[in-house]
């Protein structure tokens, strides 16, 4: 079987994802507490760009959400 985390590649994609997570995570905070989209002013306005940040912010989420399956198998195995 084929270990991905092995290859040299994968150590700045999980940064890069990461880092998209953290985005996401402070957008929502910024959203929730002061109304101000940061993705949107990030992308200065283009509607493509918002729409594509945001959408690598989620598929950064569900890829994190993949690493961390194997993690919950093995809890609820205990």
């Amino acid at each position: 079987m084929l270990n991905l985390s092995t290859m040299p590649y994968m150590k700045y994609l999980h940064i890069i994802v990461q880092l998209l997570i953290i985005l996401g995570a402070v957008n929502f905070l910024t959203m929730s507490f002061m109304e101000v989209d940061m993705i949107e002013k990030m992308s200065m306005g283009n509607a493509t760009l918002n729409k594509g940040i945001k959408i690598a912010v989620g598929v950064s989420g569900l890829y994190a959400a993949y690493l961390l399956l194997p993690t919950l198998v093995n809890l609820v195995k205990l």
